[in-house]
């Protein structure tokens, strides 16, 4: 049981988060080491292969590493303080949790799992605590608004998983781990290469008996279990084409507090199939199909309430054409058929959009440009354009500026137009415009980055009690980040700066605290590895109105492995190890400390 414990003083929190920075940024030269890692190469921001130095939009990779050295749970307490990220939660593990990205709302984030969409038709959002981080190779968070490579739901901006490749030679890995409150996870992974072809499989299993999440109903344990495959295969094939295919499959159970249910048993699936050609050194060809499940049946008690089943069936032909040395072209076309199956009468179970698109890239000596325009025709609302406009100038080795101008929409979920007694067909598309002004630097051993955007959001659905209706918001906002290493530690720091506003209301957006940060420090000492994190927010409004505050809160995390020898390894994780009391939504508990111990077979390579 928690315990009450002496809350953290906010501001001496923020005054000594930013006097660490002042201190890394002041005493880096004499203090760095020289950094070795390779620029990685990323394709969320602009649909084609570009470095994190090349690309004109605000970026965040996490690599394999980096998700198991976090010692994270999910997608959201993997990201929650990153750079434009805030989230919240109604409980541990399984529970429903949101993200928001650059103060934009949960759904104006797209979500992509190896290039296919996943997400609820009928709710317009995605269950981020559903999707297990065992299957994930890695993870790229572009921020800021690309409707016009996307599509619908890219208001604040995309997040992409990339899941385990086969490689050359064989591989296997596994793990095996017992935590607080009755956690258990066994996952295994093997792989393979060779000649032209490539493959992997990986399992995993998972459940918690979890705690009691809600404070004001049934007094009971809300448990979670999630079973997960994915696959991948890609085959080299004459004439320089490349074939390849992957597989996302979860399924479980999750338990929570309700009245009209109390738990729900989930699939959550994506199935990609791509193919690559390069007919000429100046034309790279690729075509995708792929379909994606969000499938829910909700019970009470054990007894079946209802089921919402949403296919997203998806097909696109993208075309990069290399002008000369210094520019290229991508055209693309995209098609998407959403459909929802479900007990509900719907009035609507299905539309239909297709879309084309153009980009042009330009590499300057000193100056890139990048300009793009996508056209969507929606089934349901005919035609929409978006358009998107970006710059960057180095004004010496190291140091940049860029500036960008975009335009975003979102399709009204099914729920919001067609839940029977409470829709309103009359909601038109979430539509808006966002600007940002960022300086970046990159000196020996030491990276930053800040990011200044506004966006002003017309049409926004807004549930007003059990109402949804259009609002309008202004949202301002400002992104620090830096990565350096100090006396053998690799420090990575996040800060954000929110104002999120509903215009018509003039009332603070819900959920969106002002100010929130997360800071990371590792370091490998011999046969060990440690990290601690710390994460936070500032107090944030509950309820539309602004009547009911979620407090501050700061959070530290623990995480370590040790090298036992060639192929074993002993990991341990201490969540909230003061075992903070908190909440970021009213009278949902989060969870107390947690202590995990997990042996992992991980072959050295």
């Amino acid at each position: 049981m928690n315990v009450p414990k002496q809350p953290i003083n906010p501001a001496r929190v923020r005054a000594t988060y930013l006097a660490t920075i002042l201190a890394l940024s002041v005493t880096v030269s004499s203090l760095v080491q020289a950094a070795t890692d390779l620029q990685p190469v990323l394709v969320t921001a602009s649909r084609t292969a570009e470095t994190v130095d090349q690309t004109l939009s605000a970026v965040t990779i996490i690599n394999r590493k980096e998700i198991e050295r976090s010692g994270a749970k999910d997608l959201v307490e993997l990201l929650t303080g990153s750079a434009g990220i805030d989230s919240t939660a109604n409980g541990g593990r399984g529970s429903q949790k949101s993200l928001f990205l650059r103060g934009t709302n949960s759904g104006h984030v797209l979500l992509l799992v190896d290039g296919v969409r996943l997400g609820s038709v009928s709710l317009g959002l995605t269950t981020w605590s559903l999707i297990p981080l065992a299957d994930i190779d890695h993870i790229e968070v572009v921020r800021g608004p690309k409707s016009s490579l996307y599509g619908s739901d890219a208001i604040g901006g995309v997040i992409q998983i990339f899941t385990r490749q086969g490689s050359k030679g064989s591989r296997v890995n596994a793990s095996a781990g017992y935590g607080t409150n009755n956690t258990q996870e066994v996952t295994a992974q093997f792989s393979n290469g060779f000649a032209g072809t490539r493959y992997h499989i990986a399992v995993a299993s998972g459940k918690t008996a979890g705690f009691d999440s809600f404070k004001i109903r049934e007094p009971d344990r809300d448990g979670y279990k999630n079973r997960s495959v994915s696959a991948s295969f890609s085959q080299q094939l004459p004439t320089n084409l490349q074939l390849s295919a992957s597989l996302l499959h979860a399924q479980g159970t999750n338990e929570f507090d309700g009245s009209f249910s109390n738990s729900t048993n989930f699939v959550q699936q994506t199935f990609g199939l791509a193919l690559k050609a390069n007919p000429n050194q100046r034309w790279q060809s690729t075509a995708r199909f792929g379909q994606s499940q969000d499938n829910s049946d909700n019970l009470l008690n054990g007894a079946w309430q209802s089921t919402f089943d949403s296919i997203q069936n998806q097909a696109s032909w993208m075309n990069e054409l290399t002008i000369n040395d210094r520019s290229m072209l991508l055209l693309g076309l995209d098609y998407l058929n959403e459909k929802i199956s479900s007990n509900t009468a719907f009035t609507e179970t299905s539309r239909d959009n297709k879309a084309v698109l153009l980009q042009y890239r330009f590499f300057g000596e000193n100056q890139d440009v990048q300009i793009g325009g996508r056209y969507d025709d929606n089934q349901q609302f005919a035609g929409h354009t978006t358009g998107n406009l970006a710059w960057g100038y180095a004004l010496k080795p190291g140091l940049r500026v860029t500036a960008s101008v975009g335009t975003a929409y979102k399709a009204p979920s099914f729920n919001a137009l067609y839940w029977p007694g409470f829709g309103n067909p009359d909601l038109k598309p979430e539509q808006s415009t966002s600007y940002e002004l960022g300086i970046s630097g990159k000196q020996t051993g030491l990276q930053w980055d800040t990011r200044a955007y506004y966006t002003k959001a017309d049409n926004m659905v807004i549930w007003y009690g059990f109402t949804p209706a259009n609002a309008n918001l202004h949202i301002k906002g400002l992104e620090q980040t830096l990565a350096t290493r100090v006396l053998g530690w690799r420090l990575k720091a996040s800060l954000n700066w929110l104002n999120a506003q509903d215009v018509n209301a003039g009332k603070k957006l819900v959920h969106r605290p002002d100010w929130s940060y997360r800071l990371t420090a590792d370091r490998q000492l011999q046969r060990w590895n440690v990290q601690a994190t710390l994460y936070g927010a500032a107090s944030s409004y509950d309820d539309s109105n602004n009547t009911t505050r979620i407090s501050s809160y700061h959070i530290i995390n623990l995480s370590s492995e040790y090298r036992l020898n060639n192929v074993l390894l002993l990991r341990g994780d201490v969540k909230n190890l003061l075992d903070r009391n908190y909440e970021t939504v009213s009278n949902y508990a989060m969870p107390g400390r947690e202590i995990m111990l997990s042996l992992v077979y991980q072959p050295k390579s």
